[in-house]
């Protein structure tokens, strides 16, 4: 669960940076349009990261509770119904 956080958390602050870094050199109409595409990937990337780790930490979060049975297969979590 800690790595799932300090993957979208490098994912958020590298992809800021390099977004910051690219914007400063366009200089065609044809550049910021891969700038403007790009930042919309990383955005669409960015809030499903965020929906997953909550989703996650909630599964987790319902097994300490005496919810679901949950097991820990090949690094994942799954739920047994």
């Amino acid at each position: 669960m800690n790595f799932l956080l300090l993957m979208i958390l490098g994912f958020f602050f590298i992809g800021v940076a390099g977004l910051v870094y690219i914007k400063k050199r366009l200089e065609t109409v044809h550049s910021i349009l891969w700038w403007i595409a790009a930042s919309t990937a990383w955005g669409i990337v960015n809030i499903f990261l965020v929906v997953w780790s909550f989703h996650t930490v909630y599964e987790f979060c319902n097994f300490l509770q005496g919810g679901n049975k949950m097991i820990y297969v090949k690094g994942m979590y799954a739920v047994m119904a």
